[in-house]
């Protein structure tokens, strides 16, 4: 491995702190500047990844091996520590000197020769000591907190609402990467004809397990350069979201319904629902908060080629006029805490606090609020989330329908048979990693016909 791809990482690690990036926006961005080859690509995205889900783990190595604490260290040096303790302790195939040799480089480099000889020690001394590392249990919530890099309030908190063995658990499935999941742009795509269109590419794919439409796609680095792609005929999504289109089919609305899907940024949704209802079936409007939202949206429906979706520039938590019981049915995929979501944006557990998640349940409440003014009578409320924590889901839900007698919940049924173990109390209800999907909430309202907005 060249010392770019540890530069490369070190950089794309930087630029999320510096400017309060994702992981995943501030490594897209590097890649798409930066024509790494596919080995590079691979390598780098491992190392980013991988160093920004043990950070915490990694930090206490270093405070073990370090004079100067981590919190304490240059923030360059930091990162490069990080993220040599992180392949010396869990990549293999590299040898543990040539990740002391390059990290020195990479330190000298950045005008900090100074510290190249302490950076050095650190190093050297984790891998030498590496065997002897004791590794934390998982016994505690202090040592799951260390060995999945957990802040403790969180897993306190979830373990009230989900127990310890499943929190353990949940921990475990919110490691590594999560799968590359696609579906055919329904109906103008069959399943066979996206398949038959990826083999003569030479994309390897496999059956998603919980849709039978649902495929992973293995060891793709550059999506957008494949043909299928850029000719529309599958979007990526994950089977998580994918049900909220199913939910959507199995209300059999008829006629030329109006959907409106609230936070509809990056069109996953609104698309699959707009294909699913077909051109002359009815209408999507989709619509987000910022107008770099609706370009991402923009982008998606041009490609797949729906001409019975309209975007429109639109806050969901405030209640429009025009709106009023208008919609047959309202998508609702509430900002959420994505805790269903670490293996794709492993940072967001470092990022929560115990305010953030009352401002996130406050504008939930906002979003249901106002979503629930623009059903029709007789109409659909789909509120779904990309987290496991009950507060946001089934406790938010609750609220609403003690507040909205005019609402009332209607049991999720949908007819795969995989997906019943996650339908639960009438929700759909999944963890990470259960059938390869995300976590995952759903839930299905329906207001009742002849009951009107107070």
């Amino acid at each position: 491995m060249t010392e770019n791809g540890r530069m490369a990482a070190v950089r794309i690690l930087e630029r999320m702190e510096k400017e309060d990036l994702y992981v995943n926006r501030a490594m897209d961005d590097h890649l798409h500047v930066h024509d790494l080859d596919r080995e590079d690509r691979k390598f780098v995205s491992r190392l980013v990844y991988g160093t920004v889900e043990r950070m915490l783990y990694l930090d206490h190595v270093l405070d073990r091996y370090s004079k100067v604490p981590s919190a304490k260290m240059k923030k360059v040096v930091r990162w490069v520590l990080r993220t040599g303790v992180y392949q010396i302790l869990f990549m293999d195939g590299i040898r543990d000197a040539a990740v002391c040799d390059e990290a020195v480089k990479i330190i000298k480099k950045r005008k900090m020769g100074a510290l190249a000889g302490y950076v050095n020690a650190v190093l050297r001394t984790v891998a030498r000591e590496k065997d002897s590392l004791v590794h934390p249990g998982t016994e505690s919530l202090e040592e799951l907190s260390l060995a999945f890099s957990m802040p403790l309030w969180l897993l306190e908190k979830l373990q009230g609402q989900m127990g310890f063995e499943p929190l353990k658990e949940f921990c475990l499935q919110s490691l590594g990467s999560a799968p590359l999941c696609v579906r055919p742009n329904l109906p103008k795509v069959g399943l066979k004809e996206l398949e038959a269109a990826l083999d003569r590419e030479g994309v390897a794919h496999r059956p998603g397990g919980l849709l039978p439409y649902a495929l992973f796609l293995d060891k793709v680095e550059a999506l957008a350069k494949l043909e299928s792609f850029r000719k529309g005929l599958f979007q990526v999504q994950d089977q998580s979201s994918q049900l909220v289109g199913e939910v959507v089919r199995s209300l059999e609305l008829g006629g030329s319904p109006l959907v409106l899907d609230v936070c509809a940024a990056p069109g996953g949704k609104s698309t699959h629902v707009a294909g699913l209802l077909g051109p002359s079936g009815g209408r999507v409007v989709a619509r987000d908060i910022s107008p770099w939202k609706l370009e991402r949206i923009g982008e998606n429906v041009e490609r797949l080629g729906h001409p019975n979706i309209r975007m429109e520039e639109k806050d969901a938590s405030r209640a429009y006029g025009e709106d009023r019981e208008s919609a047959d049915v309202v998508l609702a995929d509430a900002p959420c805490s994505g805790l269903g979501i670490l293996r794709r944006k492993p940072d967001i557990k470092y990022r929560l606090t115990p305010d953030s998640l009352e401002s996130l349940g406050r504008l939930q409440k906002e979003i249901l609020e106002a979503s629930g003014a623009a059903v029709k009578p007789g109409g659909f409320l789909v509120y779904s989330t990309c987290t496991v924590n009950r507060e946001e889901n089934e406790d938010q839900v609750m609220r609403f329908l003690e507040e909205h007698k005019e609402f009332k919940q209607r049991p999720i049924h949908l007819p795969f048979g995989a997906l019943d173990p996650f339908l639960e109390e009438g929700f759909v209800k999944l963890m990470p990693k259960e059938g390869g999907a995300d976590g995952f909430f759903i839930a299905l309202l329906e207001k009742e016909k002849g009951q009107r907005n107070g």
